[in-house]
């Protein structure tokens, strides 16, 4: 018979779940509608097709107009992934704070853990970076 090993991988957590799950019926309920946004855009770039495909096609002046429009959703949509992203982080940085906090002594479960929740902080950090950048650097709605 395997003997069991007491690891990261196999060892659960003091409360009863590990450092990663989640309980769904723990989360908070959001304010905001994720798909609003995106059914906006949906919205308004069916709405410059049907528009384009008429007859006499669609103006210029109204072109811009709506690729305008769409880039303001669009700049919407990359602030709010920023600033959940961020809040994301920041409550991660919490939780690596205390871990370090928690793992001083010889042996204990968050001493073990706290190289994964280390190595999340730090994936946290790139892709906020990356999101941040790709936001930036997007340009507006152009057909």
């Amino acid at each position: 018979m395997a003997e069991r090993t007491d690891t990261p991988t196999n060892r659960s957590h003091p409360r009863g779940s590990s450092p990663t799950e989640s309980k769904g019926s723990n989360a908070p309920e959001s304010t905001n509608k994720p798909g609003d946004l995106l059914t906006q855009y949906q919205q308004e770039l069916d709405e410059l097709k049907s528009r384009i495909q008429r007859p006499g096609g669609l103006p210029l002046n109204e072109m811009g107009l709506a690729e305008r429009r769409l880039g303001a959703i669009q700049k919407e949509a990359a602030r709010q992934a920023c600033e959940a992203l961020q809040q994301f982080r920041n409550i991660h940085s919490m939780k690596t704070r205390e871990y370090q906090k928690r793992s001083e002594g010889k042996d204990n479960w968050y001493k073990d853990w706290l190289p994964v929740v280390l190595q999340q902080q730090q994936q946290l950090e790139r892709a906020l970076a990356l999101t941040k950048d790709v936001s930036q650097r997007t340009t507006g709605f152009s057909l």
